[in-house]
């Protein structure tokens, strides 16, 4: 059973001095060997962090786009120690739920979601 994730939203801000006050520390979550899922928006950024001593994994399993296409990112190796950082748009990897799922080999990857406005 895939587990969900809580996406956060980047903000747009006027003031730099606002920054701290609005927190853009980005949730980070053991990574689910089952799967994890969040709800999509039209643009997100899945943000991977291997925490532990050897290279692991990721997948992000895609879905049909309007033209028919799949493209899975396949066993996407993060070294260790490493933060990788992958654009997911919509169309081509949202699920009938209306969700996203990543997968690690080793719950020593952190798993993350920063939606763009």
């Amino acid at each position: 059973m895939a587990t969900d994730l809580t996406p956060n939203t980047l903000v747009n801000v006027l003031a730099p001095a606002a920054y701290a006050a609005l927190g853009f520390d980005v949730t980070m979550t053991a990574g689910d060997v089952a799967g994890n899922t969040f709800t999509a928006v039209d643009k997100q950024i899945l943000i991977l962090h291997n925490t532990g001593g050897s290279s692991y994994t990721a997948t992000v399993t895609s879905t049909a786009d309007a033209q028919g296409r799949t493209r899975d990112i396949t066993t996407y190796a993060i070294a260790a120690g490493v933060y990788s950082a992958i654009f997911l748009p919509s169309n081509g990897f949202v699920n009938s739920s209306g969700k996203i799922t990543v997968t690690v080999s080793n719950t020593a990857v952190k798993v993350g979601i920063l939606r763009l406005p």
